[in-house]
């Protein structure tokens, strides 16, 4: 077994051992608190990592009974009920949830058969985007756990450990520029009155840093943001000047994914408004020009910002690659689509990307299909 993966496989025999005896409290529920039969595989994505740095872990629950067993997932497929224990060299561990409180885990519920896995993937940063999981240097112990439901025994893994490092000069910097950001975006023009050399100061400065990366990272969808809302366009604004300045960080993938689903709204709400202004005004929709729609600051800052992203190693894996392929969509590039179709079906099928693939295809043919038949309108 590496380090960098925990297995626990738990036969049927083996739980029966497991089962602690529920107190008086919870002895009525004791029928409904048995541990299911399942193997539990966590994957984090390296041992070695920096202070306060994103990382990935794979999560993958396999059902080892003889009957389905039905799950709440992520919409990923992560096992919801899943949580990740850490020491940091005492007996003492402390339990991270994970889940960006602006995001949320979105449950749904799934039946997965004898011999079946669910699996996704969970970002291991913030704590229920209120603290650092590895605020600081040093040597942690970590576990994972999985209950079948509130009150249930918890099936933990076997125990890793790994090294977090000092944050390189580049990600210290990123991050202290992002507390700026962020203490501005929530405290406004009074920011600059606040003594930022105050005992209290560093504390509040990491927590605004927080915030903000729990809002960055937690974006996965279009976002608008109107002209009159003066926070978040100077939000936009100096997220661009960061990426810029350190388009190296850690944190710049997922920088870089915010700002491209902000330009790729703002390019479809322009859009939509032309398409209304030209069946008002006409009765038809408008004539489209691909080589003028691609010279569009919007067209042209969604695609610098998503590509950027696509290339990244972030979470949800998907998400940019997916909206890259929509943009391409969007501009009726048909081909390049296809090519974001054919990169989630490939190097995305272990998390999410078939179902996103199946998706992107599902509206490039409907699409396509529908602008086909407004041409062939046009030259009756």
């Amino acid at each position: 077994m590496t380090t960098n993966e925990t297995l626990i496989m738990i036969s049927a025999s083996l739980v029966a051992m497991l089962v602690a005896p529920c107190t008086a409290a919870h002895a009525a529920s004791e029928t409904r608190c048995s541990v299911p039969p399942v193997a539990l595989e966590v994957n984090l994505e390296r041992s070695t990592l920096e202070a306060r740095e994103p990382v990935i872990a794979q999560v993958m629950l396999t059902n080892l009974g003889d009957e389905p067993l039905r799950l709440p997932v992520r919409d990923d497929g992560t096992p919801l009920r899943i949580a990740l224990d850490v020491s940091n060299g005492d007996s003492t561990y402390s339990t991270h949830s994970l889940w960006l409180t602006r995001n949320g885990p979105h449950p749904k519920e799934v039946e997965v058969l004898p011999g079946k896995s669910t699996s996704g993937d969970v970002l291991v940063l913030l704590d229920f985007g209120v603290k650092y999981v590895f605020a600081s240097p040093g040597a942690y112990r970590l576990r994972w756990h999985f209950y079948a439901a509130p009150g249930c025994p918890k099936i933990y893994t076997d125990e890793v450990r790994v090294s977090v490092l000092p944050s390189s000069r580049v990600n210290e910097e990123c991050l202290a520029r992002l507390q700026l950001i962020g203490l501005r975006y929530h405290v406004g023009d009074d920011a600059d009155t606040l003594d930022l050399n105050a005992p209290e100061a560093e504390s509040a400065l990491n927590r605004e840093g927080i915030l903000l990366l729990a809002k960055i990272i937690s974006r996965t969808k279009p976002h608008l943001i109107t002209p009159g809302d003066r926070a978040e366009n100077a939000l936009v604004d100096s997220l661009q000047e960061v990426l810029e300045r350190y388009p190296d960080s850690a944190y710049s993938g997922y920088i870089a994914r915010y700002l491209g689903l902000v330009h790729l709204k703002t390019l479809e709400h322009a859009g939509s408004l032309e398409e209304a202004t030209a069946w008002r005004e006409t009765g038809k929709p408008p004539t489209f020009d691909a080589k003028a729609f691609k010279e569009k600051p919007a067209y042209q800052k969604a695609l610098k910002y998503l590509t950027q992203a696509a290339k990244a190693d972030l979470w949800p894996a998907t998400t940019a690659q997916y909206h890259l392929g929509w943009l391409h969509l969007m501009a009726r590039d048909w081909e390049k689509a296809e090519e974001c179709c054919g990169i989630l079906r490939k190097d995305y099928a272990a998390s999410n990307g078939l179902h996103h693939a199946d998706e992107l295809r599902r509206q490039l043919h409907d699409f396509r299909a529908k602008v086909e038949r407004a041409e062939a309108d046009t030259e009756d």
